[in-house]
């Protein structure tokens, strides 16, 4: 049987392109710190941007029937799971609640029920 590892995968290209945001965004923070020269400066913003292009180009490779008008859903859902995970304090409930709409988006966009571990349902079932 063949891998399809579009789909065997599909939790991971999410998180990447969530990660990708997440280095966009701290990048773009130091680049605007008081204590950097202006040669540092444009270091952070050119990789910035980089990061900002991989991302695109990820998104429109692995996700390339997305409609345009969830396009900047998926990476702000993809964005919102990274930082759900990243600033948990124990309520459990509300990140379920944050988890689920992120499911809800990703779900819509990939036509996939992205509820449980998709990664790991799929890993199993390959």
């Amino acid at each position: 049987m063949a891998i399809d590892s579009e789909k065997a995968n599909i939790v991971d290209q999410i998180a990447l392109i969530s990660e990708l945001e997440h280095l966009q965004r701290h990048l773009l923070r130091s680049m605007i710190s008081p204590n950097i020269d202006e040669e540092e400066r444009i270091w952070y913003a050119v990789n910035a941007k980089r990061a900002k292009d991989i991302r695109r180009a990820y998104m429109k490779k692995h996700f390339p029937d997305m409609p345009d008008e969830l396009w900047c859903a998926g990476k702000c859902a993809a964005s919102i799971r990274q930082l759900n995970y990243e600033t948990f304090t124990g309520d459990i409930e509300e990140a379920k609640e944050i988890d689920a709409l992120v499911d809800s988006v990703w779900g819509k966009i990939t036509g996939q029920d992205m509820t449980g571990c998709k990664a790991c349902s799929d890993d199993k079932n390959i």
